[in-house]
């Protein structure tokens, strides 16, 4: 026997920017949904450098509630080599980015609980388990000392009662939205999982240009980079990203100091960084059924026709790896895909087949970080001379890194020698 489920109910996991801005959507197009975030407070802690392009005013405005600094140059090195571009692009402020799509989620009319967290799947039902449930204690005086223990009920019932607030959910629609360790990114592909670098980044008190990011390719943080991405004249966001960041981290870090760039420290941040990978898949549809035979254990088939489906489960953001190879940066993909996501659910389009397009590019990305990766020092500083043209250099101010196959395309055309560069990969 099947449950009947509600088709407008959507439940998703994690309340990042992309978790809300698909709870926004998906609110106003009139569906009832809920979101489940396990950390206490939204927007903590902060493990991103909040850089984007200029592309992210094709999804929404930017306001300076939000908006940290605004970018106008960067300026490339390697080794004693350097090469200055122009950008327009902009630092967000994580906490206050994060905040500002939950509370508009809410305005749409969303829910979001935190301090919950997403358990799995039992049946046909999604566990979520409430956190930082406040236990009970009695005192007791002990040479004067305050001495505090459980309650005999509470200890006695401890396990009774996280099983009685776990809750249990039917819905038609769960959006893993919960970060490149994705629980249900497991379950949509149960035999494959995404590789990742880790980032780590500081920031720093010290001395910067306020509109340039400084990049630092090289023997500094090999197979990625570091970087400086100020905040203001006297702050900045310091980090590299690889996958053992601290030894390149230190060795960053002390560059810097030694030219007086940054010194003190103010706050660290770190977090995985995904690798994108086209095969991963990001929808499944299910149908649930109860098997009564067995005492009432439920089987899970996957299924082609989304007509015969009840269940349907998605990844979309750092959960499906929707993140640009080449330099980590993940928000506007994310947002990109969470747009398409709720217009599929609307619609009742096939979410896979609607993302080929941001695939298609995050594909680019992702062979470019291979070809970088083969790169020496000497390829580095070749690089550098390839880009310090007026021509490439006007291409680099005004087209954004988010839609890199025309970018690539008007680059090659406009400085051939960069062609060679992926000639040597394929050779």
């Amino acid at each position: 026997m099947n449950e009947r489920i509600n088709k407008k109910d959507v439940c998703i996991i994690g309340a990042g920017p992309v978790g809300c801005y698909t709870a926004s959507e998906l609110a106003k197009k009139g569906f009832n949904v809920e979101v489940f975030e396990e950390h206490a407070e939204i927007g903590k802690p902060i493990a991103c450098t909040g850089l984007v392009t200029e592309s992210i005013k094709e999804i929404m405005q930017i306001k300076k509630e939000f908006l940290a600094n605004e970018i106008k140059h960067a300026e490339i090195f390697c080794g004693n080599t350097s090469v200055k571009i122009k950008l327009n692009e902009y630092v967000l402020d994580r906490y206050k980015f994060d905040n500002y799509l939950a509370e508009s989620a809410k305005d749409n009319g969303a829910k979001i609980f935190t301090s919950h967290r997403f358990i799995g799947l039992e049946k046909n039902e999604i566990l979520i388990k409430p956190l930082n449930r406040r236990l009970k204690f009695n005192e007791d005086k002990v040479d004067g000392n305050v001495k505090r223990r459980m309650g005999g009920d509470v200890e006695k019932n401890a396990k009774k009662n996280d099983e009685k607030e776990m809750m249990r959910i039917k819905t038609q629609h769960l959006i893993g939205s919960d970060g490149p360790s994705s629980l249900i990114g497991k379950i949509i592909n149960p035999e494959k999982q995404l590789k990742h670098y880790v980032g780590k980044q500081m920031t720093f008190k010290g001395n910067f240009e306020k509109d340039t990011i400084n990049i630092f390719l090289g023997d500094i943080c090999p197979n990625f980079f570091g970087w400086v991405v100020p905040e203001s004249e006297e702050t900045a966001r310091v980090g590299v990203a690889s996958e053992q960041p601290n030894q390149y981290f230190e060795m960053f870090a002390n560059a810097l100091i030694k030219k007086d760039i940054i010194k003190e420290k103010i706050s660290l941040q770190a977090g995985p960084i995904p690798f994108f990978d086209s095969d991963y898949k990001v929808y499944k549809q299910l149908r649930i059924e109860k098997d009564d035979s067995n005492n009432n254990n439920t089987n899970y088939s996957q299924i082609e026709s989304s007509q015969s489906a009840n269940a349907y489960y998605y990844i979309v953001g750092d959960a499906a790896g929707h993140v640009k190879a080449t330099t980590g940066g993940g928000i506007v993909p994310g947002l990109r895909c969470a747009k398409i996501l709720a217009e599929s659910i609307a619609e009742g389009n096939n979410y896979e087949n609607e993302i080929k397009k941001v695939k298609r590019e995050l594909k680019i990305h992702s062979m470019l970080r291979n070809l970088l990766n083969r790169f020496s020092e000497k390829d580095y500083l070749e690089l550098l001379r390839s880009l310090d043209n007026n021509g490439v250099k006007n291409i680099l101010e005004k087209h954004s890194r988010d839609s890199s196959i025309k970018l690539l395309t008007k680059l090659f055309f406009s400085e051939p020698r960069l062609a060679k560069f992926v000639l040597k990969a394929i050779w």
